[in-house]
Parts: C-alpha cells; sequence; structure tokens
C-alpha cells in the first residue's frame, strides 16, 4: 500500500540541514523527492486489536502522522507505507487492519520513504527533478544551487523537455521574465546558521516552505501540476517562487503572492490554457486579502478554501492541489508554526500541514496562517 500524500520536516530524524551553503537545497530535495532517509532496524513490533507497535533501542526521529515504510516483516501485510499514529518514547504505532494478534518476524526496517520523483540529470551542485507518474505532465524542474549570486538561494527554472542538465525547451520562467530564473531562498544569510523547513507532496506537486531568519516570512514555493479545469490542459505545470534576490520580507513570497504584476510575478506555468505561446505569469494563485476574524467565532477556528489559478485577471483556470489558504488577517495571537500539524480541532476536518507566514521573535503583526496543505489526500 503507497499513501499519496509525504511531509517532511527539519526536526525528523537524519533530516536533511538547510543554510545558506551551496548544494543544501540539492542535498534537501534529493531527500525528500527522491532518495528518503532514517533508514533504522526496530527491535520488536507486536501486533495487538490491528494496531502495530514498533519498538527500537534509541530514538529514532519520527513524528505523529509522518508517512514511514516498513519492511522485511512477516507477515508481509504489515510491510509498505504506513501512517504513524502515536510516538511514546522509542515505540511508534501504526494501523495493521486485518493482521491478527502476533509478533512480527524477519529483520524489520522503517525509514523516511521519498515522493518517488526522479533525479533526471546531475551536474555538481545542480540537479533537475522530475515526476515520474506518467498521468501527469512530467515536466522538469532545474535547480542551480552552486552559490552563483549567493549561497543563500537557489535558481530554478521549470522546462517542459530537456535533454541534458543545461538544455532544455519551453522554459518558464524565460530569461525575458526573471533572467537566469526564479529564487528560491534557503536562508536571508549565506552561512552555516540552519533554518527550518517543511515539504509536503505527491506524485504530481509539492510545496516547500523555508523559515529564512527569525524575523521574517517564510518563503512558500511549489513545483508540479495544478487541477485544471480543462480536460485537454497538457500544460498544466505551475512553478512557485520569489522573483529578487532579496532574502526578507519584501515582494511576493512564491503561492502566497497575490495579483502579481508583470514587474514582480512569482508565479509562472509553462502555457496559457489556450495551449499555446511559452510561460505565462499567473494573475492570481491563491487567495484575495484576507479579513475574517481569529478565531473566527462560529467554529472558534479556521476558516480555509481552496486557492485559484487563473490564466487571466477575469479566467479560472484551476486549482492548487491539496492546497488550502487561510481567510484570516493579521494579528499577534493563535499565530501557527511552519510544519505545525493541524487537526479538526482547529476547525479544519481533517489533518493539514501549516505552510505560513508566521508572526515574527517580537510578535510583529504579520500573518498567523497563510496556507496549509492536505496531508491524507489524494490531492
Amino acid at each position: 500500500m503507497t499513501l499519496p500524500v509525504h511531509w517532511y520536516r527539519h526536526d525528523m530524524g537524519d533530516a536533511p540541514v538547510l543554510r545558506g551553503v551551496a548544494g543544501d537545497a540539492i542535498t534537501l530535495l534529493d531527500a525528500c523527492l527522491v532518495n528518503g532517509f532514517n533508514l533504522r532496524t526496530a527491535s520488536s513490533v507486536v501486533v495487538s486489536g490491528q494496531v502495530a507497535t514498533v519498538m527500537f533501542s534509541s530514538a529514532f526521529g519520527w513524528l505523529q502522522h509522518q508517512v514511514i515504510e516498513v519492511s522485511g516483516a512477516m507477515p508481509t501485510a504489515l510491510n509498505g507505507e504506513k501512517r504513524v499514529s502515536t510516538v511514546v518514547g522509542n515505540t511508534l504505532t501504526f494501523p495493521a487492519p486485518g493482521v491478527a494478534d502476533q509478533t512480527a518476524t524477519g529483520t524489520i526496517t522503517c525509514r523516511t520513504p521519498g515522493l518517488g520523483w526522479q533525479k533526471a540529470f546531475s551536474g555538481t551542485n545542480v540537479a533537475v527533478y522530475r515526476s515520474q507518474d506518467v498521468s501527469g505532465t512530467r515536466f522538469f524542474l532545474r535547480v542551480s544551487d552552486d552559490g552563483t549570486g549567493s549561497a543563500a538561494y537557489a535558481r530554478v527554472r521549470g522546462f517542459e523537455t530537456m535533454t541534458d542538465i543545461n538544455t532544455g525547451t519551453g522554459p518558464f520562467p524565460t530569461d525575458a521574465q526573471i533572467s537566469g530564473g526564479a529564487f528560491w531562498h534557503k536562508s536571508s544569510t549565506a552561512d552555516t546558521v540552519s533554518r527550518q523547513w517543511a515539504l509536503v507532496g505527491d506524485s504530481l506537486t509539492f510545496y516547500f516552505s523555508s523559515r529564512t531568519a527569525a524575523t521574517t516570512f517564510s518563503s512558500e514555493l511549489c513545483f508540479g501540476d495544478f487541477a485544471s479545469l480543462g480536460s485537454a490542459d497538457a500544460y498544466r505545470c505551475v512553478i512557485a517562487s520569489k522573483f529578487i534576490s532579496t532574502g526578507n520580507s519584501s515582494g511576493p513570497w512564491g503561492f502566497l503572492s497575490q495579483n502579481p504584476n508583470a514587474s514582480n510575478a512569482a508565479v509562472y506555468v509553462a502555457r496559457a490554457a489556450s495551449q499555446l505561446g511559452s510561460s505565462l505569469a499567473v494573475p492570481q494563485f491563491g487567495l484575495t486579502s484576507p479579513a475574517i476574524e481569529w478565531p473566527n467565532l462560529p467554529n472558534n477556528g479556521l476558516v480555509v478554501y481552496p486557492g485559484v489559478i487563473n490564466d487571466t485577471s477575469s479566467r479560472m483556470r484551476g486549482r492548487p492541489r491539496g492546497l488550502l489558504f487561510s481567510a484570516h488577517g493579521p494579528n499577534t495571537s493563535g499565530v501557527f508554526a511552519l510544519g505545525q500539524v493541524l487537526s479538526a480541532a482547529d476547525g479544519y476536518a481533517g489533518l493539514a500541514l501549516c505552510l505560513d507566514r508566521a508572526a515574527d521573535a517580537s510578535g510583529a503583526q504579520q500573518f498567523a496562517l497563510g496556507a496549509l496543505a492536505d496531508l491524507v489526500g489524494p490531492w
């Protein structure tokens, strides 16, 4: 069994470190999109009441609601991807429907699996990633994290086709739109200070946020297919970024940017809904100006809704897959953390991962919550 949505956070066991250091973005994307991380051998696995309890000899770093991959167990129904139900000390549990009460045998390992994407081309601190899901566009994401300009950010660009790490057709954004490609900020400074981050995705789309410093917004980034309203939309691939190299709160920050114009567009699709032309700046990706009180009195919690992807200011083309936006305005209370898992208790009927604009260390007036991603799916 493969679970459709996986998520990753900076404080998971053996998670990659994100700093203003050349190559860190590649290391992180390799781990989350392709290879996985944190392989450990279990001491025991005991099934009771259709719940598997897994014990380890030491702390393992997995979190509640995280997806792990189990291998080597007998009965084999215990193998595969499982969502962690509870974590207590050196033990975790996950559902084991249909498995009789017993102690499992075999050399049983657990790890954090990757999203199943492909690393199509690779160079020194440069990589090209691609979805392996044949139901999607399978367009290419080129990431250059070689420190050119500054090691605080990577340069990114989508391509419709690529034949090697430097050669492709149908770039988005084009050089005319953002010379050298868009910016994915890792840190506000080029140094070895580690930053908080979170990534969530499935086989077609992923969203990534980095808390670039203690006193700035996080950067909300994405790549992959969106849910198009057009059944024959062959260019339904979007990249969200930042349009300038400045690693602070000025300017749009990826998928939370609102109504960008030609001088500050941060979100691009491969082509327009007409299927003609080339890279197109998206007039609106997410939400309009939030205004609902926090917390919202009727449910004492969140008000969230799907975003939109417009092809023009008056033409809705589709929606971001698995992404919801907050209706709440600036405040200094109830602020959520980057990567925080929210549940129905917060006014949302499900599990979701916060990809936020959290208030800064001084409690400055910023968004309590900008966007959150559905953790269960399918998207």
